[in-house]
């Protein structure tokens, strides 16, 4: 199945590498470098997934996935970081999943396959 993922990272090469990664499994991918530039993807996108960081300029990722459960449950969100020390409170805010980097992009799949399959009868997708 297509989904929709939005990848939220200020590093650039991290926004290219996950998503032509992605891109080649045939998802729809939509990139922000900060949560303020997200947010507007959210609404006007409806990503299935996001893919998120939290250490960023503008908006980090903790008031970004505060302001992103306030519009919808639905939005699925994995929170992509080099800090382990905030999983408890993204998985208390509604993280869905929580990858420390560095990671392997086999890895990710796996996470994102897992979750889009436990939700997935949920999700509207594109054939």
């Amino acid at each position: 199945m297509k989904y929709k993922i939005l990848v939220v990272d200020d590093e650039p090469v991290i926004r290219q590498l996950v998503t032509k990664h992605l891109e080649k499994r045939g998802h729809a991918v939509f990139t922000a470098s900060d949560g303020v530039e997200a947010m507007a993807l959210v609404q006007r996108e409806k990503p299935h997934l996001v893919l998120l960081d939290i250490r960023m300029p503008n908006m980090d990722g903790i008031e970004f996935l505060q302001q992103v459960r306030k519009i919808s449950q639905d939005i699925l969100v994995i929170v992509l970081t080099a800090y382990d020390d905030l999983r408890l409170q993204t998985m208390r805010l509604g993280s869905n999943d929580y990858i420390t980097k560095p990671f392997h992009l086999d890895y990710l799949d796996d996470r994102i396959r897992s979750i889009l399959a436990s939700k997935a009868p949920f999700l509207h997708t594109e054939p």
